[in-house]
């Protein structure tokens, strides 16, 4: 598709059909990784289910900001539309409390994807999720206390 050969008027229509696709796509892929993660559970390895739960974890965290950015959105729309609020400061609210954090916490999720793409390559993982989802295939040994020479 050549937005150059169409006429500017529909240029509109077919980024914003094309726009509205990116909440639906990324709810899908939130609602995929979260049922994954609870099917894993049962049929997955104990690594690749705790991998799995904790990409679990990092989806509800931006489920829960895209939320609020909705709620956000939704009283902006409702302020500007029954109480008259400038448009001006709806779009200010809109983007402080929603669009923001939304940005903020991808850039963050986005550094820590990285870290533990490199602790998946060294194959470990962080002791919160061991101590969270012990192996049951693994004897644990108690550390034997150090002997002080006499």
């Amino acid at each position: 598709m050549f937005f150059g050969l169409l006429p500017p008027w529909d240029w509109c229509g077919r980024i914003g059909s094309l726009m509205a696709l990116v909440p639906v796509v990324s709810f899908s892929v939130l609602i995929y990784i979260l049922w994954r993660a609870k099917r894993s559970r049962t049929t997955d390895s104990w690594y690749v289910m705790c991998h799995w739960q904790i990409c679990a974890g990092r989806a509800r965290i931006i489920a829960y900001v895209l939320l609020a950015l909705v709620v956000a959105a939704t009283l902006g729309w409702i302020g500007f539309t029954y109480f008259g609020m400038m448009e001006v400061a709806v779009y200010a609210m809109i983007g402080g409390v929603g669009v923001l954090p939304v940005m903020a916490t991808v850039l963050v999720l986005i550094v820590m994807e990285q870290d533990i793409i490199h602790q998946a390559a060294q194959k470990k993982l962080p002791d919160s999720i061991i101590e969270r989802f012990p192996n049951p295939g693994v004897r644990v040994l108690e550390e034997a206390e150090p002997v002080s020479p006499a």
